[in-house]
């Protein structure tokens, strides 16, 4: 049996995590630890899931990795800088492995690589997701993983940056609006009554679609 630690334990993924260690046969859930309490009862643990909060992932992470501890991240909020960060701390922990998932979604995941696959074909790509009002990132890890993958399938097939004529902008968008992007900026809609849904546009066209009311590979 694999004992497995959930950070997070008491959210709403978190609590999937829970139920689902709990009816698997080779795992163990052998720790639950949220907002408030000791990362020490972590330890013996063989393996940690955090779906905690961008705010204290790396905090978790570093902790983990200093123990000795193998990782599972589902919360966003990485970006190069903090990819980064962790791989210094496991040039320091050469025992230790951390697997950072942007979505654990089939669907999601088919959704990011058919959007690479497709990108080289057109001229440009806009990402608008749409979630809950209770959504803590905006773009999310899987909208901001899907434009990554865009750009790099771009770049490969020898093409330049997607046409945006934007030439005003709010502050923080304003230096990136005004001339073309390498990288598509995902464009975040929440409200209380939305689901979580990813549509890729190409063009002027809907292609791809991830969403939680989906069937049940884009959910699982």
């Amino acid at each position: 049996m694999i004992k497995v630690g959930v950070l997070g334990a008491r959210g709403r993924m978190g609590s999937e995590v829970g139920r689902a260690l709990a009816a698997a046969d080779d795992l163990e859930l052998a720790a639950e630890v949220d907002d408030g309490d000791a990362l020490e009862g972590l330890a013996g643990c063989a393996v940690v899931v955090d779906f905690t909060h961008p705010g204290v992932v790396l905090d978790n992470l570093r902790w983990c990795i200093g123990h000795g501890l193998d990782v599972v991240v589902g919360t966003s909020g990485f970006g190069e800088d903090r990819l980064a960060q962790v791989r210094s701390w496991l040039a320091d922990a050469p025992g230790v492995r951390v697997l950072i998932a942007s979505n654990f979604s089939v669907g999601a995941v088919l959704m990011m690589r058919f959007a690479a696959q497709a990108a080289p074909f057109f001229e440009s790509a806009e990402i608008i997701e749409l979630h809950h009002a209770g959504k803590m990132d905006a773009p999310s890890g899987t909208a901001s993983r899907t434009a990554s993958m865009i750009a790099s399938a771009r770049a490969a097939a020898g093409l330049g940056a997607s046409p945006d004529a934007t030439t005003t902008a709010a502050p923080a968008l304003a230096a990136s609006s005004a001339t073309p992007r390498p990288t598509p900026r995902p464009a975040p809609v929440t409200t209380t009554t939305l689901p979580s849904k990813t549509p890729m546009m190409f063009l002027d066209r809907p292609c791809l679609n991830s969403s939680s009311e989906a069937p049940e590979p884009f959910r699982r």
